[in-house]
């Protein structure tokens, strides 16, 4: 059975596009699996980045609506949201996980409390990534500290390389980019996010 990745946030600028386009690296690079990215939200990103033509062709799709019964043909399936309270994707089969991330400051955690909370009562199980997150910074450092004193919460570092590689149209996990400053450590964070999904 395939498995689905909702990637979601009520605010928009959080990541969204590109924590789906990286998984969308390592699922197809590096697992070899055949991935379907569902872009819904109007911006297209995740599509245009697609549409460049340097994710393995062979294993990678995008659509901009519900799969239906094309998702059959697929191992992985990531689904990039709009932001919007109103398009809360429901993650409660199996092989079905919801990703929120939001940046690491107190602004963002707070605007995107309400949806952690609705969500828990909800029984909805939720990936929580602080994406952008400096660690030489008191704020971040205290978000974090906070929120995995009693839950996991991956993080996603202040990397000018998650930007490089998305604006090359390449996830980290690319062959093009391995030399490029910040990918080992990049990758790492990728992976443990990968790790903690596949629980």
């Amino acid at each position: 059975m395939e498995k689905k990745y909702y990637i979601w946030n009520e605010k928009g600028g959080v990541g969204k596009t590109t924590i789906a386009l990286q998984l969308v690296g390592y699922y197809s690079e590096i697992e070899n699996k055949k991935v379907l990215i569902v872009d819904l939200d109007p911006q297209q990103s995740s599509r245009q980045v697609i549409e460049m033509g340097k994710f393995p062709e062979n294993l990678v799709r995008y659509i901009t609506k519900e799969p239906g019964a094309a998702a059959k043909d697929f191992d992985v399936i990531i689904y990039d949201y709009p932001p919007g309270r109103q398009n809360i994707p429901e993650a409660k089969g199996q092989n079905e996980k919801l990703i929120i991330p939001f940046q690491a400051n107190g602004v963002s955690y707070r605007a995107t409390l309400p949806a952690f909370e609705l969500l828990a009562k909800e029984k909805q199980d939720v990936c929580k990534v602080l994406n952008m997150f400096d660690p030489r910074k008191k704020e971040h450092r205290e978000l974090f500290e906070d929120l995995s004193s009693n839950e996991t919460v991956y993080t996603i570092k202040s990397r000018s390389i998650y930007e490089r590689t998305v604006g090359q149209g390449v996830s980290v996990f690319s062959d093009t980019v391995q030399n490029l400053y910040g990918i080992r450590e990049a990758k790492e964070e990728i992976k443990k996010i990968v790790r903690g999904l596949e629980k």
